[in-house]
């Protein structure tokens, strides 16, 4: 079974904006990361209070060390509030992917151990049901590049799911085959959510890009433009407009009204009272309206 897939179809497509989002993705909410290695490590201990076994003392310190340092890691980057840049994302993205592997094949170690060093139930129990649930909580959080979760999978379920078969029994072996089965719906799922989460980047990036196309189209323009949605208030204005009015640049921003526009426009004197008065009663009779001003200072 191939589980690694280290760049997607998709990434074909992507932008380095898109890029750097999707690895800020992997670095939000770092108290779970905190909470997870925390359980880990008590789990990894109650196995070596239970089994009696040296060996897993150290998995325990590893565990929680590692665990540890990837959540104050992440808590770092998270309190810094910087955009990365494409350069820093590829950086960042190999940071969590070492992280994230090394504490992987920490709890596949520990899984080794625990199943092939003992005959303890109760302790082949905590780090199996430890290890899997890992496994999709780290599928959630990796969503935004699902290969690293794979990478994860591989890790700490490889170790885990041979250890099951070279137990032996048929509940065992049972087990490490319905491990694969839930391991490619965990693949294909995670996949699936990076697929919707790269759309709907692409999708307000393209929005973003059609506004500003919009804003510098509408600035351009020769002559003053300002519209009114249904609700009688500014909804958009360009330069030319202000600049010709004699008006504040951030009227848009502010959300006026019809008659506070033209009451502005009376009083900087490039309005009649009577014009104001006839543009005000247009738009509240047709609830949406434009105004296009021009060189000659007529409206």
């Amino acid at each position: 079974m191939q589980l690694i897939d280290r760049i997607p179809k998709q990434d074909e497509r992507l932008t380095p904006a898109i890029y750097a989002a999707l690895v800020d993705s992997l670095y939000q909410n770092p108290a779970p990361m905190l909470a997870g290695a925390i359980c880990a490590g008590v789990a990894a201990v109650m196995t070596a209070v239970k089994t009696g076994n040296e060996w897993l003392w150290p998995c325990a310190v590893l565990i929680v060390v590692i665990g540890v340092l990837r959540a104050v890691q992440m808590r770092q980057y998270d309190r810094s509030k910087v955009a990365i840049n494409p350069t820093e994302a590829e950086e960042r993205e190999r940071r969590y992917m070492v992280g994230g592997s090394v504490y992987a094949g920490a709890l596949g170690l520990w899984c080794w151990i625990v199943l092939l060093g003992s005959d303890d139930p109760v302790a082949h129990m905590l780090c199996t049901a430890v290890t899997v649930a890992y496994t999709a909580a780290g599928s959630g959080r990796t969503y935004g590049r699902p290969w690293i979760a794979q990478l994860q999978v591989l890790l700490a379920c490889g170790p885990m799911s041979l250890a099951l078969v070279l137990h032996g029994g048929v509940y065992y072996i049972g087990f490490a085959f319905l491990n694969v089965l839930f391991f490619i719906g965990l693949r294909r799922i995670s996949l699936s959510l990076q697929d919707i989460y790269v759309k709907a980047l692409i999708a307000t990036e393209h929005a973003a890009s059609l506004a500003d196309q919009f804003d510098t189209a509408l600035n351009n323009m020769p002559n003053g433009l300002c519209m009114f949605g249904a609700d009688g208030r500014l909804a958009v204005v360009n330069n030319r407009f202000t600049e010709m009015m004699c008006l504040c640049s951030d009227l848009a921003h502010r959300g006026v009204t019809a008659h506070d526009l033209m009451s502005a426009c009376v009083s900087a004197n490039t309005l009649s009272f009577a014009s104001a008065k006839a543009i005000v009663s247009e738009i509240q009779d047709a609830k949406a309206a434009e105004i296009t001003t021009i060189d000659s200072g007529g409206l």
